[in-house]
């Protein structure tokens, strides 16, 4: 199941007394990662060294404290009960044992948790129909997995764990061969794991590992402490990785590690860097071509999506953009049927997106002028040419 990162890509809880309401940011998952920003102290007194987190479900009416973390941890994970609003505030203590704020007077974070599927008219869905996601964008089931072992799969930041996984920087090598990645553009992602033959000792442990080259070498990763999924997995920075579970049951049978070889059982490709793109002319078609308006371009990326350049136009620098084509093929190149439709004079915008949702952008500088006068002449008359002599 893929899910929104917008959560951890686009809120940052700050520590803060006062201030305007922060805008609301929607979830459909009850389970997510708060980070949070602490203000610079210059006294040593009052230097954090616990940082609590608050929540409040009817909209800062009443506080209840939820958790309590150590400075270094830069994020608390909340659990919703139920959907609804929830606002979200910190407060600290210090090395004197002040608290700050003394009071919470305005949230620093508020989220709708909202996990109903909306119904849809047959004009939402030839709507979406029209809009899909293209296949490599798309979730992909894990791989049939033997009894007794661990079914995973990948879905983008949005963060669900107490404890977080994480990859030391190291080289960036490939994927493995005739292995395409599951792509992200986040360093921070979930792994969700379904385990099979539970025994009457239940789980006594879950642990993740990984690789950086194809499974030759193995590390742990991290313990999953309460033995449910997903585990919330942080990298260093753009790579390829390979990970794979294991899991011990409550009399310590199982839990072998990956053997040197072993396979991964989901590849991650973390790719935090957009396409290149670049508008290179657009001039209207001659001969075979007339009457077609043909836009050059360059465009490129490591992995990128499928059909992954879209087209536009606007007669306004500043937009709005209209559609000229989507969902292209990388052919650096596009013939515009040109029409009584189409503006005299507008701007073009280049869109290229890779595998991982980056999406890398040109537009051009100087507006695009289509020329539809057709030229006509006339013979005015006829002027004698030569000398005098020359005549009959």
């Amino acid at each position: 199941m893929w899910l929104s990162h917008l959560l951890i890509a686009a809120a940052i809880l700050s520590q803060s007394g006062v201030g305007a309401t922060p805008a609301t940011t929607v979830t459909r998952h009850r389970t997510f990662a708060i980070p949070y920003r602490l203000n610079q102290v210059d006294e040593a007194a009052k230097q954090p060294v616990e940082v609590q987190l608050y929540v409040s479900s009817d909209r800062g009416a009443t506080w209840r404290f939820y958790a309590k973390a150590p400075t270094t941890q830069k994020h608390f994970m909340f659990r919703a009960g139920g959907d609804g609003e929830y606002w979200f505030a910190i407060r600290t203590i210090d090395r004197s044992g002040r608290v700050r704020p003394k009071s919470i007077s305005a949230p620093g974070l508020r989220v709708v948790v909202d996990t109903s599927a909306p119904t849809r008219t047959p004009s939402d869905s030839r709507r979406l129909a029209a809009a899909k996601t293209p296949a490599s964008d798309a979730a992909r089931p894990p791989k049939p997995v033997p009894k007794g072992s661990v079914a995973i799969a990948i879905n983008p930041p949005i963060g669900s764990k107490r404890n977080t996984a994480v990859e030391p920087s190291s080289a960036v090598p490939g994927p493995p061969e005739g292995e395409r990645p599951r792509m992200v553009n986040y360093r921070l992602f979930e792994l969700e794991y379904e385990i099979e033959s539970v025994g009457p000792s239940g789980i006594g442990r879950v642990e993740l590992w990984g690789t950086r080259d194809g499974g030759r070498t193995w590390r742990s990763f991290a313990l999953d402490n309460d033995n449910r999924s997903p585990l919330l997995v942080s990298v260093a920075g753009e790579g390829i990785y390979g990970f794979r579970v294991t899991v011990t049951n409550g009399v310590g049978l199982g839990g072998d590690p990956p053997a040197p070889g072993d396979p991964p059982d989901v590849v991650v490709g973390v790719d935090l860097s957009k396409p290149t793109a670049r508008i290179i002319s657009a001039r209207q078609g001659v001969d075979d071509e007339t009457g077609n308006l043909i836009i050059s371009w360059q465009a490129d990326d490591r992995m990128p999506a499928d059909r992954p350049v879209s087209l536009f136009f606007s007669e306004s620098r500043a937009g709005p953009w209209q559609p000229v084509a989507e969902s292209l093929e990388n052919t650096g190149r596009h013939a515009w049927p040109i029409d009584e439709r189409t503006p005299a004079r507008f701007y073009l915008r280049l869109e290229v997106r890779d595998a991982a949702g980056n999406v890398g952008v040109h537009e051009m500088n100087e507006p695009v002028e289509i020329d539809r006068s057709r030229p006509t002449v006339r013979i005015r008359g006829v002027r004698p040419v030569g000398r005098n002599s020359e005549r009959p």
